[in-house]
C-alpha cells in the first residue's frame, strides 16, 4: 500500500487525518502503509474515490494514477496530452500552470 501512502502525502494528510476521513483507526492506516493489511472493499472504493484515482492503482495493478474515466472528455484529453510530452514540455507547461494559479 505504498501507493496509498504517496497519495496521502501528496494531499498533506496525516495518518490520524486520513483515518478520520475513511472512518477508520489510524493503527489501521499505519498497517496498510507498511503492508501489514489491506483495506476491505468498501474501503477501497472510498479511497479511490477521495483520491479520484482507481482501485487498480491503488493496490499496484495499474501505472495510471489518474482515473481519466471519470473525467469529462476535454480534461481526459489534456491530461493524455500533456502525459506524452517530453521533460521540457511538462515543465513549460508547469510554469504556465503556476503563473495563472499565482493571477
Amino acid at each position: 500500500m505504498n501507493r496509498y501512502k504517496n497519495l496521502r502525502k501528496r494531499r498533506g494528510l496525516t495518518q490520524l487525518e486520513a483515518s478520520k476521513i475513511l472512518n477508520v483507526d489510524q493503527s489501521t492506516i499505519s498497517k496498510w502503509e507498511q503492508d501489514k493489511a489491506i483495506p476491505d472493499i468498501a474501503t477501497l472504493i472510498k479511497l479511490a474515490d477521495y483520491f479520484n484515482t482507481s482501485i487498480d492503482y491503488i493496490v499496484g495493478r495499474d501505472s495510471e494514477l489518474i482515473n481519466l474515466k471519470a473525467l469529462d472528455k476535454d480534461t481526459s484529453e489534456i491530461i493524455k496530452t500533456v502525459i506524452n510530452l517530453n521533460s521540457e514540455q511538462k515543465s513549460q507547461i508547469l510554469s504556465i500552470i503556476k503563473i495563472l494559479a499565482s493571477n
